[in-house]
C-alpha cells in the first residue's frame, strides 16, 4: 500500500515538473496566466490524495517552479502578487477540493451502510417496524408483514391499535412512556393480533431512537413470533409436572411395597421355624412312629417349608439391602472349602439329571475376609442357576484361581443362554427370563439381584456373559484379598 503511494506520489510530481518546465514555451503567448494552468494536476491530487495532500501539491507547485527558474536564472514566474495569489489560489483549491473528495467518499460509504442495513432489516424473519411518540407506524418490513399479515402500505401511518388484544390495548402507550424517558425494553413477552383475528404470542425489544441532538423522536420494535416455542415450553412444562407426579406416585408404592415385604417376612419366619422344627420332631419319632404314608407327608411339609424359608430368607436380604440395613460380618475362611463344599452339596442333583459337574481348585488356599453366609449364598445361588437352566447331558464348570490382589470365581454352563437384550437386565430385581419356570422353580427373581448386592458390599465385582441363546452362560465375581 505505502509502495502504492509512493509512486503515484512521484508520477504526480514527475508530471507537475514537466507540465512547468515545458510550459516555458508558451510564456511568451500566454504569460502569466499560464501559471493558473497548474491548477489541473494540483486539483487532481487533491480530489484523489485529499485536502492536506491538494496543499501540499500548490505549495510544491509554486516552489518547484521557482527552484527551475532559479537555476536556469529565468524564473518563469517570478515572485510578484499575482503569483503569489496564484500559489494562494493553489493551495486553496487543492485543499477544496480534497474536502469535496473525502465528503463524497464519505456519503457514498454512509449510503452504502444504509442501503446495506436496509436490506438486513427488510430480509429479517423477525418483525422489525418504527414508530412515532403517538404510536403511529414509520417503517415496516417484510418479516413483519408476514407475522402479522398486514402489508406495509397497510400499517404505515396507522396506529398499532390493530395489533392490539382487547384487554391489552393500554400497553403500547405503557412502552412508548418508558422509551420517552431514553429506557429499552428487552424481551417483553406479549400477545398480539394477526389480520385474520388470531393471537400470536410474541417477545419484543424496543429501543429509542434519537436525533442529532439525542432526543428521543421515534421508537424502533423488533418482534418474534414465539408462538411454538412458548406451546412447546408449556408442554414440556406439563410432561415434566406429570412425569414428577408419577415418579413420586411410584416412589410411594415401592416405599410401601418394600415396607410390605419386610413386615410380611418377619411374620413368617416365626410360624415357619416352629413347622420345620415340628416336622423334624414327627420324623425323628418325638410324636410316635409313623408309618411309610405319614412320614411321606411329614417329608412333604419339610421340604415345602424348606423351600418357603429359603423364599423368605431372599425377601430379608432384598429388604436389607433396600433400605440399607446390610451388615457384613466379616471374618478369615478359606475360600476353597467354601466352594468345594457347594459344588458337594449339588453333585447328587448333578448326577441326577446326567449334568457333568467339572471344577478346577487352585492347590494353594485362598483366605478372604468377608461375609461367609453371604459369599456361600452368592456361590449356591450360582450353582443354582447353572444347573437350573441346563439341560440333561450339559456341563457345568467351576474355576476358581487367585489375582495379585483378589480371588475369582467363575462358573460357566452349557444351558439356555441369554438374548443380548437381557444380559444387561439379569441383575434387575424381580427380572426372570423364563417366567412359567421360574414359578415352576419358586424363583422370585432376586437371586442374582441380591447376589450382586453381596458382592460389592465387599467392594468385588459380579458380571454375566453370554454368546447368545442357546448357547450357554459364564457368571463371574471378584473378591478383594
Amino acid at each position: 500500500m505505502l509502495k502504492r503511494h509512493l509512486i503515484n506520489a512521484a508520477l504526480i510530481l514527475a508530471s507537475i515538473f514537466a507540465y512547468i518546465y515545458f510550459s516555458r514555451a508558451l510564456h511568451p503567448i500566454m504569460g502569466e496566466t499560464l501559471y493558473f494552468l497548474v491548477l489541473c494536476p494540483v486539483m487532481l491530487v487533491g480530489w484523489f490524495y485529499g485536502s492536506a495532500a491538494g496543499m501540499l501539491a500548490g505549495t510544491l507547485s509554486y516552489l518547484l517552479d521557482l527552484s527551475i527558474g532559479t537555476g536556469l536564472k529565468d524564473p518563469l514566474f517570478p515572485i510578484s502578487s499575482f503569483t503569489i495569489l496564484g500559489t494562494v489560489t493553489l493551495i486553496f483549491l487543492g485543499g477544496v477540493f480534497g474536502y469535496l473528495s473525502e465528503l463524497i467518499s464519505q456519503i457514498s460509504q454512509q449510503n452504502l451502510e444504509i442501503v446495506s442495513l436496509a436490506q438486513i432489516v427488510n430480509c429479517s424473519d423477525d418483525a422489525i417496524f418504527s414508530k412515532s411518540l403517538d404510536g403511529k407506524v414509520l417503517t415496516w418490513n417484510n418479516g413483519a408483514s408476514r407475522i402479522y399479515g398486514y402489508t406495509a402500505a397497510e400499517m404505515i401511518g396507522r396506529q398499532l391499535d390493530r395489533l392490539l388484544p382487547p384487554d391489552r390495548q393500554s400497553e403500547v402507550s405503557d412502552l412508548l412512556k418508558k422509551i420517552k424517558a431514553g429506557d429499552r425494553v428487552e424481551n417483553y413477552e406479549t400477545v398480539r393480533l394477526t389480520k385474520d383475528g388470531r393471537a400470536i404470542n410474541v417477545s419484543l425489544t424496543v429501543s429509542p431512537i434519537t436525533d442529532l441532538n439525542g432526543r428521543v423522536v421515534a421508537a424502533s420494535t423488533i418482534g418474534r413470533d414465539i408462538t411454538k416455542t412458548k406451546a412447546a415450553e408449556e408442554e414440556s412444562h406439563r410432561l415434566l409436572v406429570e412425569t414428577e407426579r408419577a415418579n413420586a406416585e411410584l416412589h410411594k408404592m415401592d416405599r410401601v411395597k418394600d415396607e410390605f415385604l419386610s413386615i410380611m417376612t418377619h411374620d413368617l419366619k416365626s410360624p415357619l421355624v416352629a413347622v420345620l422344627g415340628y416336622s423334624d420332631m414327627m420324623l425323628g419319632g418325638m410324636g410316635g412312629q409313623l408309618n411309610e404314608k405319614h412320614r411321606a407327608f411329614v417329608d412333604t411339609i419339610k421340604r415345602q417349608g424348606q423351600h418357603l424359608q429359603s423364599m423368605i430368607d431372599g425377601l430379608l436380604d432384598y429388604t436389607r439391602t433396600e433400605f440399607g440395613k446390610l451388615v457384613l460380618k466379616r471374618e478369615d475362611f478359606n475360600l476353597n472349602n467354601l466352594v468345594l463344599e457347594a459344588i458337594k452339596a449339588f453333585t447328587p442333583e448333578a448326577e441326577q439329571r446326567k449334568i457333568t459337574l467339572d471344577f478346577s481348585l487352585p492347590a494353594e488356599q485362598i483366605t478372604v475376609s468377608a461375609d461367609q453366609r453371604m459369599i456361600d449364598e452368592v456361590v449356591t445361588n450360582l450353582l443354582s442357576n447353572s444347573l437350573k437352566y441346563s439341560s440333561e447331558g450339559g456341563r457345568v464348570t467351576v474355576t476358581l484361581s487367585r489375582g495379585e490382589k483378589e480371588a475369582l470365581f467363575r462358573i460357566s454352563d452349557t444351558g439356555k443362554g441369554i438374548a443380548p437384550d437381557n444380559i444387561g437386565r439379569v441383575f434387575d430385581k424381580f427380572f426372570m427370563i423364563e417366567e412359567n419356570a421360574a414359578r415352576e422353580k419358586r424363583s422370585l427373581g432376586l437371586g442374582l439381584y441380591i447376589a450382586k448386592k453381596f458382592i460389592e458390599a465387599h467392594k468385588g465385582h459380579l458380571s454375566a456373559e453370554s454368546p447368545g441363546e442357546g448357547k450357554g452362560t459364564t457368571f463371574s465375581f471378584t473378591l478383594p484379598l
